[in-house]
């Protein structure tokens, strides 16, 4: 897929803010990641390069840039979700499975 964890994180949540804001900005971005705003907007660049974004002058804000996410970003985005979804599904499963044998031998334990 060629989309590394925080390329993703950034488009997820350019995804988000977009369904209520008509201009989201890379401090909106920085905001919701909890990635720093210089790593956004590196990030942001090789988005750019890639065609997944598009930065363009902000309305209201002169000191700002509107980030678009673009068709091929939108489509990106499509095919990660659900691998990444999968991916988390596998992980916890693994993670709750650890869980109870940890519990298990928790109350063996307590029980001598």
């Amino acid at each position: 897929m060629n989309l590394t964890h925080p390329q993703f994180v950034i488009l997820a949540s350019l995804a988000y803010l977009s369904q209520d804001s008509d201009e989201v900005t890379q401090v909106m971005i920085s905001k919701l990641s909890g990635i720093d705003v210089m790593t956004v907007s590196q990030i942001l660049s090789l988005l750019e390069k890639h065609d997944f974004v598009k930065r363009k002058e902000h309305s209201r804000d002169t000191r700002a840039k509107a980030v678009i996410l673009n068709k091929k970003g939108e489509e990106i985005l499509q095919k990660a979700v659900p691998l990444i979804e999968q991916i988390d599904e596998i992980f916890f499963k693994k993670l709750d499975t650890d869980e109870e044998q940890f519990k298990h031998f928790l109350v063996r334990l307590n029980e001598e």
